[in-house]
């Protein structure tokens, strides 16, 4: 890999790192043209040993970003599938100490003419 290469590369797994920190997911989409093309040239060209670490450091630190960003989609979305449950009520424990399901009463507000 060249220097220029090399520069592209850590610039773009930069610019990949702030997208991640946003939670910018379009461009990163955006970006795996770039990324992957870069990535061919390194597998062609190869990689001096110095330089390796600083890769990897960074390409580690946007890994675990992800992992994070990926983490966090679930939640909400099992956030959001528990709120939507409760509208038609929620699971509690009956007196004897069961599992059970209690229903929520839906109000309807009708006007009077």
């Amino acid at each position: 890999m060249t220097g220029d290469d090399l520069a592209a590369f850590l610039a773009l797994l930069e610019a990949e790192r702030r997208a991640l920190m946003i939670a910018d997911f379009g461009s990163l989409q955006q970006l795996e043209p770039e990324k992957t093309a870069l990535l061919d040239r390194l597998l062609r060209n190869g990689i001096e040993p110095g330089s390796a670490e600083a890769l990897l450091q960074a390409v580690r630190r946007n890994d675990m970003l992800l992992r994070a960003a990926l983490d966090g989609l679930r939640s909400a979305i099992l956030r959001l599938s528990e709120l939507k449950d409760l509208r038609t009520g929620f699971q509690g424990y009956s007196p004897d100490g069961h599992v059970a399901r209690h229903a929520v009463a839906t109000s309807r507000l009708a006007r009077k003419a």
